[in-house]
């Protein structure tokens, strides 16, 4: 059987058939393993060996050789959806599995307006705000300023806010600033959202 040679940085340790990191440096596996002393063939994993041979360790590889470092993994194809739950190397393709950095975790967050008559709870995706639609429709009854829909909160499924303008009559405010129609706004905590300039409201994040 042929000889797999490890391709970490000044390793060249011989690897099992079993190993899918180097017992010596801990490198991964490489996608394409080289054989040792042979051209051509697959391994027995049913890779298609490349017709170079591996560098001797503590030898420098020269300029522009396809060999991958363990901190930069060649770039993969497949979709690792057979590997079993926490590994760390594919056993399909023998590429490292990252994990899902912080900015694809999704972070639940949750809003209340401080309302003229107390706190309301954003428990939906969306709430309509107007003196006909919406659960602030009872309150609203008197503000003649407020038009009918006159707008929207909607929290997206990032759990960001946003306040969306209906073409209101006497428009909707983020701190004061006349929203342009139909554009959702992002809303933070501590600002003051106001339907016509005489309903304001204050969002709190929960």
């Amino acid at each position: 059987m042929a000889t797999l040679i490890c391709l970490g940085v000044g390793c060249g340790a011989e690897l099992g058939p079993g190993d899918l990191l180097c017992p010596h440096c801990g490198s991964p596996r490489p996608r394409s393993s080289l054989l040792a002393g042979r051209r051509g063939p697959a391994s027995e994993q049913g890779y298609v060996q490349p017709e170079v041979a591996a560098p001797p360790a503590g030898v420098p590889s020269p300029p522009g050789a396809a060999i991958a470092s363990p901190s930069e993994p060649a770039g993969s194809s497949c979709d690792h959806h057979d590997s079993p739950r926490g590994a760390v190397i594919c056993p399909a393709c023998g590429d490292p599995i990252r994990p899902a950095g912080p900015s694809e975790q999704t972070t639940l967050r949750r809003f209340r307006l401080v309302t003229p008559w107390g706190d309301h709870p954003l428990a939906a995706s969306e709430t309509e705000v107007g003196r006909d639609v919406g659960p602030l429709a009872g309150n609203l009854k008197g503000h003649l300023t407020v038009s009918r829909r006159h707008a929207s909160l909607r929290v997206t499924s990032s759990g960001r806010l946003h306040v969306v303008d209906h073409g209101s009559v006497n428009g909707t405010f983020k701190n004061d600033h006349r929203l342009e129609p139909n554009v959702p706004v992002e809303l933070r905590d501590g600002d003051t959202v106001s339907f016509s300039t005489k309903l304001s409201i204050t969002v709190r994040e929960v």
